[in-house]
C-alpha cells in the first residue's frame, strides 16, 4: 500500500491540470498514488488523464456535480486507505520535495496535519508574466482561522494530513450550509478537536494566481475561459533554475513587498464601516474561547445580524469562475460512499491499496 494518497479535485481545466499532475509525478518522495476526482467533467479531462503513463495515477469522474472542491476532496479522502492524505488544487504546483518534507515532519514530529508554506503569484503589471507576490506568514496557528483569515491556511495544496483525522474532525462541509468557507470551517473544527499541526516555513507549493488577474479574466469572460497555463511556466523555471534556484528567486522576488497585498487580512474589512463594526465586535479573543469550548461562532452571528445568506460567498465565486451558481446536490457523504464503491471494483486500485 502506498504511504500517501494524493487527492486532486478538478473541473474542466485539463490544460492546467496536466501541469499540476506533472508536479506530483516529479516528487522526490515516490511512495504515493494519485486520485484525480472530476466534478462531473466533460470528456476532455478524461482524455488528458488517459494520456498520463503512470500506474500510480487514477481518474474518476463523479456522476453528480458538487460545484465546489469540498465535495470531490471529501470523497477522495473518504476513499483513501493510506496512512497519509495530501491535497492539491488542479491549477497549483508542488515543489519537488513537498511530500518528502511533509512525510518527514509527520513521521518525526508530534503532528497530525502538515501545512507547507505557499508562495502566491500575480501577473506582472508590465508584461503579464507570473511573478511571486506574497508568502504564507512564518507564524501561524489554527486559532487564527476564527478571525476570518482563510488564506492563512490556503491553498489546500499545502496540506498533508494523517488519514484518521477524518474520524477526529470529519469531512469538509458543503459551502451552501456555511457562512465561512469549507476550508476555514474545517480548520476551526480541527482547532476545537485539538489537532496538532506542523507549519513549515519553507515554501513547498505555488498558488497559481496570475492567470486569475482581473484584466485577463475580463478579456476571457470568466476564469474558466482563460486558458493560460501558469503551471507550465513554473515547471519550466524549475527545469532551468532547479529547486534551490527557484527558492532563491522566491526569497528575492522584487514584487514580494510587505503591504502590497492584502491576502492575509480578514476579507470582511473590505466592507462598509458599519459592517466591519459588527464583525469586529463579535470576533474577539473572548468569543474565540467561547467557540473553542462551546462551539458558538461570532462570525455566524455577525452574518445573521447582517442578513447574509449561507453559501453566498461561494455562489459569487462560482459565478466569476464558471458562470454557474451553487448546485443543488449537497450530500458529500453520499458522493463519498459512491466513489469508494466505484473504486472497490477497480482491480488496479485494490492492488495499489494492498487489497489483492
Amino acid at each position: 500500500m502506498a504511504a500517501v494518497t494524493v487527492i486532486v479535485a478538478t473541473y474542466n481545466r485539463p490544460q492546467l491540470l496536466r501541469h499540476t499532475v506533472q508536479s506530483i509525478i516529479d516528487q522526490t518522495f515516490r511512495d504515493w498514488i494519485l486520485l484525480v476526482v472530476g466534478d462531473q467533467c466533460t470528456p476532455e479531462t478524461a482524455e488528458m488523464m488517459a494520456s498520463i503513463d503512470d500506474p500510480r495515477v487514477f481518474y474518476e469522474n463523479l456522476p453528480v456535480r458538487c460545484g465546489e472542491q469540498s465535495g470531490p476532496n471529501s470523497a477522495g479522502w473518504y476513499t483513501a486507505a493510506s496512512d497519509y492524505v495530501a491535497f492539491a488544487n488542479h491549477d497549483d504546483i508542488w515543489l519537488p520535495d513537498h511530500l518528502e518534507r511533509a512525510v518527514a515532519a509527520l513521521g518525526q514530529a508530534d503532528a497530525e496535519l502538515y501545512m507547507g508554506a505557499t508562495i502566491f503569484t500575480a501577473a506582472d503589471k508590465r508584461d503579464g508574466h507570473p511573478v511571486f507576490r506574497e508568502q504564507s506568514p512564518a507564524d501561524r496557528d489554527l486559532r487564527q482561522a476564527y478571525f476570518n483569515i482563510p488564506t492563512l491556511f490556503e491553498p489546500i495544496s499545502s496540506w498533508v494530513t494523517r488519514r484518521d483525522l477524518i474520524q477526529k474532525v470529519g469531512l469538509f462541509f458543503p459551502a451552501g450550509q456555511l457562512h465561512r468557507t469549507p476550508v476555514e470551517q474545517w480548520v476551526l473544527r480541527a482547532w476545537r478537536a485539538g489537532v496538532r499541526c506542523h507549519f513549515d516555513d519553507t515554501v513547498t507549493s505555488i498558488y497559481c494566481n496570475a492567470e486569475k488577474d482581473r484584466k485577463a479574466v475580463d478579456a476571457a469572460g470568466s476564469i474558466y475561459d482563460n486558458t493560460d497555463a501558469e503551471g507550465a511556466y513554473w515547471l519550466a523555471q524549475l527545469a532551468v533554475l532547479g529547486l534551490e534556484g527557484l527558492r532563491e528567486q522566491i526569497a528575492t522576488e522584487p514584487s514580494k513587498q510587505p503591504g502590497t497585498w492584502t491576502f492575509f487580512e480578514p476579507p470582511y474589512r473590505s466592507n462598509k464601516p458599519e459592517v466591519v463594526e459588527v464583525f469586529d465586535a463579535l470576533l474577539t479573543d473572548a468569543t474565540a474561547e467561547l467557540y473553542r469550548t462551546r462551539g458558538w461562532d461570532g462570525y455566524n452571528a455577525a452574518c445573521t445580524i447582517l442578513d447574509r445568506t449561507r453559501g453566498a460567498n461561494l455562489a459569487r465565486m462560482l459565478q466569476r469562475r464558471t458562470g454557474a451558481g451553487l448546485p443543488l446536490h449537497k450530500d458529500w457523504k453520499a458522493v463519498s460512499v459512491g466513489l469508494r464503491d466505484t473504486l472497490a471494483n477497480d482491480t488496479r486500485w485494490r492492488r495499489m491499496n494492498g487489497d489483492e
